[in-house]
Order: C-alpha cells, then structure tokens, then sequence
C-alpha cells in the first residue's frame, strides 16, 4: 500500500553499479581525446587536415540526417500520422520528396481504411433485395384461414385485419 523510502540491496547495488559505469565511460572518453591528440601530434599537416575535414564530413552527414528526421516527423504530424509507427516508412532527402511521400501515405491509408468500413457497411446491411416485377399475392380469406396457428402466419388477434386486407 505505502511505499517505503528505503531502498532495497538491489537497487543499492544497481545505483553504485549505474554510477560506476558513467564514471568508466568519462574516463574512457577522456582516454578516447588523449589518444586522438596523441596521433594528430605524430601527424603531418596534409594527414591533420584529412582528419578534421572527416570529422566534419561526419558532423555535416549527421546533421543533414537530423534535419530529415525533423522533417518527416514534422510532416507526418501535420497529416496525422503518428511519427513513431510511420517514420521509418517515408524515402526522400529533399522536403518536396518527403511531403510527397508523407501525402501518398496517409491517401493509401485513408483509401484503404474507407474500403475496409464500406465492405463491413455492406456485409453488415447485405439483404437480398426483391426481384423486378414480382409483386405479393393477395390472398383470399379461405388461404388466410388454412395458415398454420402461429404469430408468424397473424392468425389470432390480428385475423380482422387480414380479413379487411383480403376482401381488400
């Protein structure tokens, strides 16, 4: 019912581990940077400037892929859809492409949901319908009284109301 403030050996052991491993990854990310200056002070100035113009290829290819991601979660937003269950389905790389996309989606869903709900409508109203040109027979009183004696057949109480039909 309550929950208590203290905190079990489990989760003790988990928050020092947690804590243990944030601490390894600085110090291996500060190990990372010593060993980068290390080799770009063994570099000559051709070998340092490949290496920055890589690093800034890589910056810049995932900039752009962020951006893209920006986009098509903005445009799946903006018509609808949710970003999380559609993103990875939309291709492009120019925002005219990926609007593109984005709208061909949601019509191929929209077409698709509208044909599913008009064949449940049909198959849930499906009747036949009367064939042309038969009308019912009127019938006389002598067919009216040889009917079986049951609500379906109106015999009974509504036998008046048959009688005044049949004499019609």
């Amino acid at each position: 019912m309550f929950k208590s403030n203290k905190k079990t050996p489990q989760k003790k052991e988990i928050a020092g581990l947690n804590r243990r491993i944030s601490e390894l990854e600085k110090a291996n990310k500060a190990k990372d940077e010593k060993l980068k200056e290390a080799q770009r002070e063994k570099m000559s100035e051709e070998e340092k400037l490949k290496a920055e113009q890589a690093d800034l290829e890589e910056t810049k290819a995932s900039i752009l892929r962020e951006k893209r991601d920006l986009l098509v979660t903005k445009a799946l937003v903006k018509a609808g859809l949710d970003p999380d269950r559609f993103s990875k389905r939309i291709v492009g790389d120019s925002e005219a492409e990926i609007l593109q996309d984005v709208q061909d989606l949601k019509d191929l869903l929209d077409s698709s949901s509208r044909e599913i709900a008009d064949k449940k409508v049909k198959d849930t109203l499906k009747v036949d319908p009367p064939k042309k040109g038969t009308t019912p027979k009127k019938m006389t009183l002598d067919e009216i009284s040889k009917l079986p004696n049951t609500p379906k057949t109106c015999k009974g109480i509504q036998r008046k109301w048959l009688y005044k039909i049949a004499k019609g």
